[in-house]
């Protein structure tokens, strides 16, 4: 028996080629082998754009063969390859646009709120005071205690005075 046979026609590598093109069989091998090539890609772009090739070789190949099934998949396929490509190619231009700008920080200065930045300007000018404990009077000096906020007494030694 002919290797041949089993799928459909009698003879050489010459047929072979022939009914290939002829049934259109030849479009579904092409759209493996891209298919195949997708999933050696080790980037997105590259990905995104063979994927639209082997979308477009089964298109072909689901009208040429009539197995509308396959066709359904890649014509709803498509516009999914096409989209993803288009949001990777923006993305990389907006990471370029941004890395190749200033690094000063002074956008985020623009966008906090009017009270905010106002409180940081004042403190910014002032020397270092105190955040949690503040001496109350001339006696918790000389007793080196100090009233926090919730008008507790505190030692020194223990506040870290």
């Amino acid at each position: 028996m002919h290797a041949g046979s089993a799928i459909g026609f009698e003879g050489g590598l010459v047929e072979f080629w022939n009914y290939l093109i002829q049934s259109g069989e030849i479009w579904g091998y092409l759209g493996a082998v891209v298919t195949i090539g997708t999933y050696s890609m080790r980037t997105m772009i590259p990905l995104r754009v063979v994927g639209i090739c082997a979308n477009i070789l089964f298109i072909i190949y689901g009208l040429v063969a009539e197995v509308y099934p396959q066709f359904a998949l890649h014509v709803i396929l498509l516009p999914l390859n096409i989209g993803r490509l288009y949001q990777m190619v923006r993305l990389v231009a907006q990471v370029k646009e941004a890395s190749g700008g200033s690094l000063s920080m002074d956008w985020i200065r623009a966008s906090r709120t009017g009270a905010s930045a106002g409180r940081e300007r004042r403190s910014s000018s002032r020397a270092i005071r105190p955040t949690r404990c503040s001496i109350r009077s001339a006696d918790a000096i000389g007793s080196k205690r100090s009233m926090c906020r919730s008008g507790r007494a505190r030692s020194s030694a223990r506040s870290g005075w």
